[in-house]
């Protein structure tokens, strides 16, 4: 853990922290020892105790949607995210359980984690190009509207390290799609998809998911992006760094970003 990347804008009511690289890898704890040992490390560290928290399981495939959101009403199973079934395959879960704590492991995707403070619910979201694609964050900022009476204005967000726009890289932009869903494109120009020489396209998530934000109606002094390109930074794991020989070859595991709401 990095204490200056942490971050800044949750009340004190809110633990939200995220681990680094030196922490170990936290992938998958149930079937991964090591990833368990570090988890009974860290989470500790950080005022949480390892048997309250539920983990966000990230799947893909043609029948997924990425735009899940599951609910966390009850206490976690016993022994928490170290148990297989204290993981919830989903896009984003949302509590509004003090004492539980949310879990997210990464290495590229954006790890974004949301708190109401008006009405006391925490989410935490997986936003890599598929849920992006699919506009999750509005999905989300919406589904918290509906369900918890969420004002927008009054909600704070906070984007962990991520890879930024100048070292993502897409061959072509078929994977992104051609028209939102008002019809109008969006990956196809700047600011998020920027063409270069060579006819590949950098690709700024960051970018589209603070637009989505803001159209929402969240307040920009609301929101905090770490701002840490976790290519470039060997502080944290990155699925892109195995495609650059001369980056240290970090694909192999995952940092978390948690949030809790104190009891």
């Amino acid at each position: 853990m990095i204490a200056e990347h942490q971050p800044k804008l949750f009340p004190p009511e809110v633990v939200a922290a995220t681990s680094s690289i030196r922490d170990g890898s936290m992938r998958y704890p149930p079937k991964e020892p090591k990833a368990a040992e570090n988890m009974k490390a860290w989470l500790p560290s950080q005022g949480i105790d390892p048997s309250q928290t539920v983990g966000l399981l990230i799947t893909y495939g043609e029948d997924k949607t990425y735009t899940e959101i599951a609910e966390v009403t009850a206490q976690p199973v016993q022994g928490g995210v170290l148990n297989e079934k204290g993981w919830i395959t989903a896009d984003a879960l949302v509590t509004n359980v003090p004492g539980l704590a949310l879990l997210l492991p990464v290495a590229d995707c954006i790890p974004t984690s949301f708190y109401d403070p008006g009405h006391r619910v925490i989410a935490i979201a997986h936003l890599g190009w598929h849920s992006t694609v699919h506009d999750l964050a509005k999905k989300l900022v919406g589904y918290l509207t509906q369900h918890y009476q969420t004002n927008p204005g009054k909600l704070l967000v906070h984007l962990g390290p991520s890879i930024a726009g100048e070292s993502y890289i897409f061959n072509h932009l078929v994977e992104l799609g051609n028209l939102n869903e008002s019809g109008g494109r969006r990956w196809h120009q700047p600011p998020y998809a920027t063409k270069q020489a060579d006819d590949t396209y950098k690709i700024d998530l960051t970018a589209y998911n603070l637009d989505q934000l803001l159209g929402c109606g969240v307040q920009s002094e609301n929101i905090e992006v770490a701002g840490i390109d976790t290519l470039q930074s060997e502080d944290y794991f990155s699925h892109t760094a195995r495609k650059h020989p001369n980056k240290l070859d970090r694909s192999n595991g995952r940092f978390v970003s948690v949030i809790m709401m104190k009891p």
